[in-house]
């Protein structure tokens, strides 16, 4: 499949990231379907944070350098991607302890 110029044919770190973040909410939204979140709330939170994070860094990969016409720092969806894979394992650990053993 071609892709037109400054499009995401070249960018499949930007799919990978959106389909995350889509995976994480979803699961948050199945887990409020079945009723099991009520006493998750603190750790969906970090969950949802970690899956924006994602959103954020999907954004910052795909950023339009030409059109803008200034060059954002390469790190910043590296550490876009770091805090949100921090937030979905530590929300994503607790959840399943309080669900085990509380």
């Amino acid at each position: 499949m071609s892709y037109p110029d400054n499009s995401l044919g070249d960018n499949k770190m930007f799919e990978g990231m959106i389909g995350f973040a889509i995976a994480i909410l979803l699961g948050i939204a199945l887990a409020e379907y079945a009723k099991i979140k009520k006493g998750l709330t603190k750790q969906f939170a970090w969950l949802t944070t970690g899956a924006l994070l994602f959103f954020v860094a999907a954004v910052f990969d795909f950023w339009p350098t030409s059109q803008i016409r200034f060059a954002m720092p390469a790190i910043l969806p590296a550490i876009a991607e770091v805090l949100a894979f921090i937030a979905v394992v530590i929300g994503g650990l607790w959840a399943g302890y309080k669900l085990l053993f509380d």
